[in-house]
Parts: C-alpha cells; sequence; structure tokens
C-alpha cells in the first residue's frame, strides 16, 4: 500500500481547501518560534549588501518582519492616475518582482525625472541573486486590506465608500501666514482607521498604518536611517534618518512616516523600507545572537527530494505551506520519466507517463487523472514562476512509495 512514512502528512481538507497537517521540523539551536520582537536578522541581499530585518511586530498574519533601514529611493507611481493606487503602483511592481536586469524598463510606469534616482533597467527586488529560492521560501505571501485613493472607490471591497482621511485639521492661509494641514498622530490611528478598501497578495510590501501603529506600540519610535546607498540632501541634518512610503493614499499623494518620527505625507518620492510576513514552517536559523552588532542568519529550511536514493538536482527547491510540503512538479516527474506539459492560458500542467495523464490547475486542489478527478488536499500553488503540488499528487498518479521524514527533511520517492 502507498504510504506516507512516520512522519505522516494528513490531507483531509476538500477540493481547493488548504490542508491542516503538522510538519515536525528538526531541532535548531535557535527556533523561529523563540524569537523575540525588537531581534534582528539577515535575509538576502540589495546592492551586494546583506539586508538587515527587524522582528517588529505581531498580528493576524503572523510576525512582522521590516527593513531595519531605508534601501533606496524610488518613486511610489507614475504621478498620474496610479501615483497613490498600491495595487497598481510601481513600487508594488518592482518589489514583488524577480525579473533580472534589463528585462523590464520601470520608465514605463514612472516619470522621467525619476531617473535621478533610480535605474530604469533594474533587476526585480526579488532577483535571485538578491534572494535564493530557500531564502525566499522563508517569506510568506499573505492578502491585506490596503486603502483606496478618490478615484478608485469604485473598486470597493470591504462595504465602505467614503475615502480614508488623514486630515485632523485644515488651518487655512499661506503657509507663511500660519495655514497647514495637520495630521493625525500615530497613535490616534486605531480610532479614525476607516475607509474604502480592497484586497492585495504580496510576499513584499509597505506598510500600513496598523502595522505602523504596532511597531510605535513596540517601540516608540517608527523612523528608520538611511542605509544601503540611499541619500538624499536632507540626511545631514536629521542625522541620518530618512522619511519612507506607505501604501496607503491620503488625497492625491500617499502617507509617509517622517524623518521626525510621525506622520507625514511624500511628494511621490519617498524612501523605500520593505516589509514581509515570516514562513515560520520553512525558515530556520543558521547563526547569530539576534542583536543589531550580530544579528540572526536566517534562511528557509533545506529540503532534499531523493528518487530511487539519487538526490534530485533543481533550481526549484521543495517549500512547507501551512504544514504541507510542496515539490516542484516539472523537476520531480520529469525525473521519474514523465513528460510534463504547461498552459500558461489556462494555468493548468499536464503530466503524461506511460499510458496513463493528470491534469492539474494552479490554486485548485484537484488532480484528473485519466478523466476521474481525485482530491489533492491543498491546492496546487504557483511559486517562482514554477507549479508545485503537494505529495500526495505524486502517489495519487503513480504507483510510488512516497515518504516524508520531518526530521531529516527529506523526501523519498521510490519508483
Amino acid at each position: 500500500m502507498k504510504k506516507i512514512g512516520v512522519f505522516l502528512l494528513c490531507f483531509v481538507m476538500l477540493l481547493g481547501a488548504a490542508g491542516s497537517s503538522v510538519v515536525v521540523a528538526a531541532e535548531e539551536a535557535v527556533s523561529v518560534q523563540d524569537l523575540q520582537i525588537g531581534d534582528y536578522f539577515t535575509l538576502g541581499e540589495y546592492n551586494g549588501e546583506p539586508i538587515v530585518w527587524r522582528y517588529a511586530a505581531d498580528d493576524e498574519n503572523g510576525k512582522l518582519m521590516v527593513s531595519d533601514k531605508i534601501l533606496c529611493i524610488k518613486p511610489f507611481g507614475d504621478n498620474k492616475d496610479n501615483r497613490n493606487f498600491w495595487k497598481e503602483s510601481f513600487i508594488r511592481m518592482w518589489l514583488n518582482s524577480d525579473v533580472a536586469e534589463d528585462e523590464v524598463d520601470w520608465g514605463q510606469y514612472v516619470s522621467d525625472w525619476a531617473n535621478y534616482y533610480m535605474d530604469f533597467n533594474e533587476k526585480g527586488f526579488l532577483h535571485k541573486s538578491n534572494f535564493t529560492l530557500s531564502e525566499r521560501s522563508s517569506i510568506k505571501p499573505v492578502t491585506q486590506w490596503t486603502m483606496l485613493p478618490e478615484n478608485r472607490l469604485d473598486l470597493t471591497e470591504n462595504g465602505i465608500s467614503t475615502p480614508y482621511s488623514a486630515i485632523k485639521e485644515h488651518v487655512p492661509g499661506r503657509p507663511q501666514d500660519g495655514g497647514r494641514t495637520i495630521l493625525y498622530d500615530i497613535y490616534e490611528i486605531p480610532e479614525i482607521y476607516y475607509g474604502a478598501a480592497c484586497k492585495t497578495t504580496d510576499t513584499v510590501f509597505l506598510l500600513d498604518e496598523m502595522q505602523v501603529y504596532n511597531i510605535w506600540k513596540n517601540f516608540d519610535d517608527i523612523r528608520a536611517l538611511c542605509g544601503y546607498g540611499a541619500s538624499m540632501p536632507s540626511v545631514k541634518f536629521t542625522n541620518g534618518y530618512l522619511g519612507y512610503s506607505l501604501r496607503t493614499p491620503i488625497g492625491e499623494s500617499n502617507a509617509s512616516i517622517s524623518e521626525y518620527n510621525d506622520y507625514s505625507t511624500n511628494v511621490h518620492i519617498d524612501g523605500i523600507r520593505p516589509a514581509f510576513y515570516l514562513n515560520e514552517e520553512n525558515a530556520q536559523i543558521l547563526s547569530g545572537s539576534g542583536t543589531a552588532e550580530d544579528p540572526y542568519v536566517m534562511d528557509g529550511k533545506k529540503i532534499e527530494i531523493l528518487i530511487n536514493g539519487e538526490a534530485l538536482d533543481s533550481d526549484y527547491v521543495p517549500v512547507i505551506e501551512n504544514g504541507i510540503v510542496l515539490v516542484p512538479i516539472r523537476a520531480v516527474f520529469e525525473k521519474m520519466g514523465a513528460e510534463v506539459v504547461w498552459n500558461d492560458e489556462d494555468q493548468s500542467i499536464t503530466v503524461v507517463k506511460d499510458k496513463a495523464s493528470a491534469y492539474m490547475m494552479i490554486s485548485n486542489g484537484g488532480i484528473m487523472i485519466n478523466g476521474e478527478i481525485q482530491d489533492l488536499g491543498y491546492p496546487v500553488t504557483l511559486i517562482d514562476d514554477a507549479a508545485y503540488a503537494p505529495l500526495t499528487a505524486i502517489e495519487k498518479f503513480t504507483d510510488t512509495d512516497v515518504v516524508w521524514n520531518a526530521e531529516l527533511m527529506t523526501v523519498e520517492i521510490a519508483v
């Protein structure tokens, strides 16, 4: 009888639903579950320098990690219709992109003047030279609410039709005569953060007000130093601090946190301080003590696939999501002698071996084998442009034993 070994993965949910299996990881010197708010760690690099992140807060999405320093200075959007709409903004595209250098001309998304601050042909932030696939497996994609600008209220998904306003008071008159706009203080945010919003799913993102509020509660300081070559003339007057963009619209611009530790707005260009949520199941700490001087070194857990005892050599590594081990479909099935065909139009993948065929679709928890639909227990997932499936896809399609050993972090397949 086919089996998944001593450390059994239970696939019990209905078609397309998430499984509830628990993966028991090997012992580590320091577990990611033992991280303390305020701890520092490195993961990935930017401009050839390791990125130092900080465990900043906990919320419904898990452990919020934010870049300790501002990485660069870039425009938020195009200064036109998408100047402050996160979902279609330039900065969201770049932060979540893994394109190579010269593959995309970012100038099509921003105004010409922005070339003073950025390379229009720069590689995407998540390019493999910045983050290895193993490192990326430590980052958990999440779906979050983001406030809508006034010209996009028709896209609201939360039943609210009025825009969020950060303005507490408007004093009329010219600035030289005392005229000014006063925004709410950070501590007031939970009482007023209300407005039309839509959902977006991101791997890396800019903070919103509630995330900043949680950071403020933990540290009483929401400023960020300018680092990694990012610079503006104002930095020399602020002891190295620089303002950074939030993903929330305010009027015709977007919100920011100023170098003076308060809530503000920017003028379409500001510091970029990325954030992400930690994939605790797939992350591990390799070394370090978690201090600013000696940050932890973090990476994804290394899962090895053994087919007939031989290690699978592939650029795409297995990952753990919601307690489920997912493996790259093409790499595994081709190693087992199958033909694998990807259909970009309907985001599907077909596997043919001997006289059997299997059909799977991205975001669907089913597999059709020789015309019969069966439940995988977890949806097929697209990771780094590769289709991944749970181990049950191998078992259901082939007369094969699949053994997952969580202690050794190995998947053993006997063909």
